[in-house]
C-alpha cells in the first residue's frame, strides 16, 4: 500500500498498530533514539554553519571519528557527557523542557539551543540567539 493514498487517520493507525506489538524494552529503546538524534540534528545543524567535518568534531571532544560515526548512524547511543563536549566544542547550549499531554504515552520534548556569540565584547560567552525545536513521541 502506498502511502500518498492513505489518509492521516490510517497512517497513524498503522504506527499505532506497529508500537502496539513492541514490548516494553523496545519502546524505550526507540525513545531514546528519537532523543539522540534530535540532539544530534542540533549538532549536526551547528558543525555545518561553522563547516566542520564529523572528523573535525571528533577531533575538537577528543574521540574517534569511527565513534562519532557510529553515534549518527545510530549504532551507540549518546551519553550526557559526550553531548557536555559536543555542546562547549560547539559553543551551544541546550535546554531542554518536557510537557505531557493526553495520555503517559504522549510526549512532547523541547530542545532549545543557544548559539554563543564570538562577536559579544561585553558579555563574551554569554548565549546570543536561541533556536527552538519541538518534537513528539
Amino acid at each position: 500500500m502506498n502511502t500518498t493514498s492513505m489518509s492521516d487517520k490510517q497512517i497513524v493507525k498503522g504506527f499505532n498498530d506497529l508500537e502496539n506489538q513492541l514490548t516494553e524494552e523496545e519502546r524505550l529503546n526507540n525513545d531514546a533514539s528519537l532523543l539522540m538524534f534530535w540532539f544530534l540534528s542540533i549538532v549536526e545543524e551547528r558543525c555545518k554553519s561553522l563547516g566542520w567535518t564529523r572528523a573535525k568534531l571528533a577531533q575538537e571532544i577528543g574521540t574517534s571519528p569511527s565513534y562519532i560515526t557510529q553515534l549518527f548512524r545510530g549504532d551507540k547511543l549518546v551519553n550526557m557527557l559526550t553531548l557536555a563536549k559536543m555542546q562547549r566544542a560547539l559553543g551551544i547550549g541546550f535546554e531542554i523542557s518536557a510537557t505531557m499531554a493526553g495520555d503517559a504515552r504522549s510526549k512532547e520534548f523541547s530542545l532549545k539551543h543557544r548559539e554563543n556569540s564570538t562577536d559579544n565584547h561585553n558579555n563574551p560567552g554569554k548565549p546570543s540567539r536561541a533556536q527552538k525545536t519541538t518534537h513528539s513521541i
